[in-house]
């Protein structure tokens, strides 16, 4: 059976003049907050994205690197460093043939170069003589054929190359020193001219090649001597 308790506040299971004892609950410990992982994976994609992309960087600068090296070297190999005997650099000659060889133009045009005498001890034609100075001549023997279209016919395609890269026009005139010469009108398909190509040059020019263009006609090609 239970006491009835005192509304005075005394209480018959605890003696009188001792002050009667306070309960506490409990205090709980405080919880312990585990370390959150997430900042530290962050930290160590961010840090391995950052390397991923130095890494990336200069693998894509040393590639542009040989791309420009290979474009550089691609566009610069068509040029010979080496100098002709006047000093002169030149272009390589892709398209240099053995002179007494025919080329074939586009439209199958036949170009060829025979000979060359530079200088000649060919006399020149009298008539010739009687109404101009004497002096020193250059002569190319050369033969034209047209192709599929008929192509003029002229020597005046012809010139002639020296060491230093000059190049030289044929005697420009209707009377020549040595006939016959590739003149007049145009040559129809399958056709054939053979003559000589005078040249007039300075005193002591050393010849290195024979070139031919002409407007229409095909070119430009190239003969070494």
């Amino acid at each position: 059976m239970s006491m009835p308790s005192d509304p005075h506040g005394f209480n018959p299971s605890h003696p009188p003049g001792y002050p009667q004892p306070q309960f506490q609950a409990p205090t709980p410990k405080p919880e312990m907050k585990k370390p959150k992982k997430w900042p530290w994976i962050t930290g160590g994609l961010v840090t391995l994205l950052v390397i991923a992309g130095i890494l990336v960087g200069g693998d894509r600068d040393e590639s542009k690197s040989t791309s420009s090296a290979a474009t550089t070297t691609a566009l610069r190999s068509p040029v010979s460093d080496a100098s002709t005997p006047g000093g002169a650099r030149t272009k390589a000659q892709t398209q240099q043939f053995p002179l007494g060889e025919t080329q074939t133009t586009v439209d199958g045009a036949e170009v060829t170069p025979l000979t060359l005498e530079n200088p000649t001890d060919r006399v020149p034609d009298s008539a010739f003589s009687r109404s101009n100075e004497p002096g020193a001549w250059t002569v190319l023997d050369a033969e034209l054929c047209a192709g599929a279209r008929q192509i003029s016919k002229t020597g005046y395609g012809f010139t002639l190359v020296d060491a230093a890269n000059r190049e030289y026009k044929s005697y420009d005139s209707s009377s020549q020193p040595f006939k016959p010469t590739i003149s007049g009108g145009k040559l129809a398909p399958g056709e054939c001219a053979r003559g000589y190509v005078n040249f007039q040059l300075p005193a002591g020019v050393e010849i290195a090649a024979v070139r031919w263009e002409y407007p229409g006609d095909g070119g430009p090609m190239r003969w070494a001597k």
